[in-house]
């Protein structure tokens, strides 16, 4: 008796199917994707400071410690950060959000005999809290409001080597970092 290959091949599929079904369960070695509650970027939450806010708040902070004009700067010292807390405006309306900036200095550590000044004018005091905003990475530094193109901060730091002018003759002077800082008061 000869048997049609349509035949023989639903018998087959019959067989294979019950052995699948009658295999344990096997747990997947790759991860369950779930769906994220907001792109992306998506400001989370949005008691933060606008982009204009927040350029504000660099202004005030810079202006508290540093003169504007060509020959004017504030000469930073290892050990004294110029820290200030400026209150600016949220997005939600309502109170305003108490916002810190911090500038300081570091070194490579097992220096300490090295003395490191830093010369910050009012300018470069501008632009590198301002780069904490605009060259900062979506939902790290910062975030848009859903549905808008507001830009809302959310915290930034940011080390950048200098060459450290120190009178030492020492031919192995160490590293220096001048730090910028920004973000929300803590405990508030």
């Amino acid at each position: 008796m000869r048997v049609s290959p349509p035949l023989v091949l639903s018998a087959a599929i019959s067989v294979l199917s019950l052995n699948i079904l009658a295999l344990p369960s096997i747990p997947s070695p790759l991860p369950r994707l779930l769906p994220r509650d907001k792109p992306l970027g998506i400001c989370s939450k949005t008691n933060l400071p606008t982009e204009a806010s927040y350029f504000y708040g660099i202004e005030r902070y810079c202006g508290m410690f540093i003169k504007r004009g060509p020959d004017k700067y504030h000469a930073m010292q290892l050990g004294n950060p110029l820290t200030g807390t400026v209150w600016l405006d949220n997005y939600e309306g309502g109170e305003q959000i108490p916002w810190v900036f911090k500038a300081s200095l570091s070194r490579e550590k097992n220096y300490e005999d090295f003395t490191v000044t830093y010369h910050l004018t009012y300018d470069k005091c501008i632009e590198e809290f301002k780069l904490l905003l605009t060259d900062g990475d979506v939902g790290k530094q910062y975030c848009v409001v859903d549905g808008t193109k507001d830009v809302l901060f959310k915290k930034g730091k940011v080390a950048k080597e200098f060459d450290n002018a120190d009178p030492n003759p020492k031919k192995n002077k160490p590293k220096a970092f001048v730090e910028f800082e920004s973000r929300r008061r803590r405990g508030d």
